[in-house]
């Protein structure tokens, strides 16, 4: 299924010259292993993920500290030094409300319309009335 996105390049980008929180960048492969299993040397239990999008969701101050630390050659200290970021996959629509969005992990998720996903609406509505009368209450 062709699918059209306005994203087409691995990386867009802006003024800032470092990651910055929010940022969307494509294609990016993860790396998944098996902790639970005696034998370390089986690379079998390696898993590789490759989403088609990501989002930055480490804190902008931090990965500014980062930036700034890494490419500071008389820092005496590294303690900003990021050992990782947090980030979340993203999808494309089309994908994600027919359920498929998962498919390479071999996960058919619930299509969106289907009673599975009604029932979770009307849950989530019923939540959020729920809330906003219990905020707006006189």
């Amino acid at each position: 299924m062709c699918q059209l996105s306005r994203i087409n390049k691995y990386y867009r980008m802006h003024n800032a010259g470092r990651v910055v929180q929010g940022d969307i960048l494509k294609d990016v492969m993860s790396i998944e292993w098996d902790i639970t299993s005696e034998d370390t040397n089986d690379i079998s239990l390696i898993t590789k993920i490759n989403f088609p999008y990501i989002l930055i969701l480490s804190q902008d101050c931090d990965l500014d500290h980062d930036f700034k630390n890494r490419n500071d050659q008389d820092a005496e200290k590294h303690d900003a030094y990021l050992q990782s970021i947090l980030v979340c996959p993203a999808y494309l629509m089309a994908e994600f409300k027919d359920g498929v969005h998962l498919k390479e992990l071999e996960m058919q998720m619930e299509k969106k319309g289907g009673d599975n996903w009604k029932k979770i609406l009307i849950h989530d509505i019923t939540i959020c009335q729920a809330i906003h009368s219990f905020k707006f209450q006189n």
